[in-house]
C-alpha cells in the first residue's frame, strides 16, 4: 500500500487486445443530395444499417463530386445516428413563428425569391438609425426539439445603403426554454458580423447545447423556442437584416469541416484507411489535401444520417459515393 510504502517502482503494463477482423468495403447506392432541406430536396443520406455492418462501428469512406458551385466556399458535412438521426435541424427564415422588434419602428416580411431556400426569405427593415443593440429577433418555437450539441449555421445578408457600416450589422443566437432564456452579448464574444455587405453568406453563430439544462429520466422535455438576434449600431433607417434559413449542425458524433473547397474539387473523406484524413482526389488518385477541422467518423450500427452544406446557393447538388467496410469483434 502506498500508505506503508513511499517507493514507486518502474513497471510494464501489458495488454493482450483482439484485433478487429475485417471484411471487403462494401458499396452504398449513389445519393444526389441537393445543398438545402427544402421543397426541392434534402441535404442529407439516409443509410440504414444491419448486422451486415459489423458489431463494431464500420469504416466510412464518402465521396463528394459538387455540381453548380461557384468559387471557393467552406463545406460541411457531419453525421447523426440512432433515435435522434432523424431530428428536425432545418429552420426556413420565413417559417418563425413570431418576430419581435427590440427598436421599434422597423418591418418585418417575408420574400419570393426562386433562388433561396424554399423559394423565400425573411427580412426586417430597420425604421429608424441603430443605436442600440439587439434591434430585434427571429423566434422559431419546437415543440419537440432535437437533443444534442450543434453549431447554428444561419445563411444571411445584408444591406446597408447611406453609411457603409454593414460590418456592424451583428447576427447571434439565443434561446428560451421553460424559465431560462439566453441573450447573446458583443460582451462575450457572442455576436457575429458578415464580410461583405449585399451578399448572401453563412455565418458560423457558435455551439449551442438543446435542452440547455440536463435532461430527466422521469418528466419530459419544455417546447424549445430558438431565438436568431441581429444587432446594429450607427446603420441607417433602411438597413436590412435578411434571413434565409437556420441550420443545426450536429457536432457531437462526427464532423468534418472544410475551408476554401473550390468548386470543381472532388474529396473523399476517409474513415476507412488506417489513419483517417480528407483528400482531393482526380480519376480515383489523391492530388492535394484541404485544410479541415473535425475527424473522419465511422458508420455506427444505428440509421444514420449524413448531412452536408456548402456556403453557396441552394442549386448546387453534391454527387455522393459512400463505402462502408465491416468490422467484428468476433469472427
Amino acid at each position: 500500500l502506498l500508505s506503508q510504502n513511499k517507493m514507486v517502482l518502474d513497471a510494464v503494463l501489458s495488454l493482450e487486445c483482439k484485433p478487429f477482423g475485417f471484411y471487403t468495403a462494401q458499396d452504398i447506392a449513389q445519393a444526389t443530395i441537393e445543398n438545402a432541406d427544402d421543397g426541392a430536396g434534402d441535404n442529407y443520406q439516409d443509410i440504414t444499417t444491419s448486422e451486415s455492418y459489423g458489431d463494431v462501428p464500420a469504416g466510412l469512406y464518402i465521396k463528394i463530386d459538387q455540381s453548380g458551385a461557384t468559387g471557393s466556399k467552406k463545406l460541411w458535412v457531419a453525421k447523426r445516428s440512432g433515435a435522434r438521426y432523424n431530428d428536425t435541424l432545418w429552420y426556413e427564415g420565413e417559417g418563425a413563428t413570431s418576430t419581435t422588434d427590440t427598436l421599434t419602428g422597423g418591418t418585418f416580411a417575408n420574400v419570393a425569391d426562386a433562388a433561396r431556400s424554399n423559394g423565400n426569405y425573411a427580412r426586417y427593415t430597420s425604421g429608424s438609425a441603430g443605436t442600440t443593440a439587439p434591434i430585434g429577433r427571429w423566434n422559431f418555437s419546437i415543440a419537440t426539439p432535437p437533443r444534442g450539441e450543434f453549431r447554428v449555421l444561419a445563411m444571411i445578408r445584408v444591406v446597408e445603403t447611406t453609411f457603409n457600416e454593414y460590418a456592424g450589422m451583428g447576427w447571434g443566437i439565443g434561446y428560451s426554454y421553460g424559465v431560462k432564456t439566453k441573450t447573446p452579448t458583443t460582451a462575450l464574444g457572442e455576436v457575429y458580423y458578415p464580410s461583405v455587405n449585399n451578399t448572401w453568406q453563412i455565418l458560423d453563430l457558435g455551439l449551442i447545447t438543446i435542452p440547455p439544462v440536463a435532461e430527466s429520466d422521469i418528466a419530459g422535455n419544455s417546447a424549445y423556442e430558438l431565438r436568431l438576434y441581429f444587432f446594429g449600431n450607427g446603420v441607417d433607417a433602411a438597413s436590412r437584416w435578411e434571413l434565409d434559413y437556420v441550420f443545426l449542425l450536429p457536432v457531437d458524433e462526427g464532423v468534418v469541416i472544410l475551408d476554401s473547397i473550390a468548386a470543381d474539387d472532388i474529396l473523399a473523406i476517409d474513415a476507412i484507411s488506417e489513419t483517417p484524413n480528407v483528400f482531393k482526389i482526380s480519376g480515383g488518385l489523391v492530388t492535394d489535401y484541404p485544410s479541415y477541422l473535425g475527424t473522419p467518423f465511422t458508420l455506427g450500427r444505428g440509421n444514420t444520417r449524413i448531412y452536408f452544406l456548402r456556403d453557396d446557393v441552394p442549386a448546387v447538388t453534391f454527387t455522393v459515393d459512400t463505402k462502408y467496410e465491416p468490422r467484428f469483434l468476433v469472427i
